[in-house]
């Protein structure tokens, strides 16, 4: 798979990996295995995606202020919406490119 090569090659080993599936949980399981950052089920909303990339950011910068060196896939499987503490999205908010 995809995540496979990624985790093979030293360059883009920790590269954090979202996955947006149609797959159900035996998937969801196998991709965990190989360290994903996200697994967002189709079909997906702005909002969900938005959270999982600020989840991933948040979980770098937290690691990086306490010094740590937890690879990216096992530090950043934390909440995917977005919420008060990381800001909200505005739920009419499309792509650049719809507006």
């Amino acid at each position: 798979t995809l995540v496979e090569r990624i985790r093979a090659e030293p360059a883009l080993a920790s590269t954090p990996v979202i996955v947006i599936s149609s797959g159900g949980e035996a998937e969801r399981a196998r991709l965990a295995g190989l360290g994903i950052s996200a697994f967002l089920r189709k079909p997906v909303s702005y909002q969900e995606i938005a959270g999982a990339v600020r989840a991933i950011l948040l979980g770098r910068k937290a690691r990086a202020a306490a010094g740590a060196t937890v690879p990216v896939g096992e530090a950043s499987r934390v909440g995917l919406t977005a919420d008060a503490e990381v800001g909200t999205i505005p739920t009419d908010a499309k792509p650049a490119s719809r507006r």
